[in-house]
């Protein structure tokens, strides 16, 4: 009974620390090659710059 419940907490311990190295492996990511995120923002702020110029007229 007491191994079950050691195997449990153990589970989701190594369930959580997969999450967070996922997560810390996506900032490395971007930390380490910023610039398409960096164009894919600037593309994005251009194109809603250039819908709302649209809306007003």
């Amino acid at each position: 009974m007491d191994q079950t419940k050691e195997n449990r907490r153990l589970a989701a311990a190594y369930r959580r620390d997969e999450r967070r190295n996922e997560w810390y492996r996506c900032v490395r990511a971007i930390r380490a090659e910023p610039w398409p995120y960096v164009l894919l923002a600037a593309t994005a702020l251009v194109g809603l710059g250039m819908f709302l110029k649209a809306l007003a007229g």
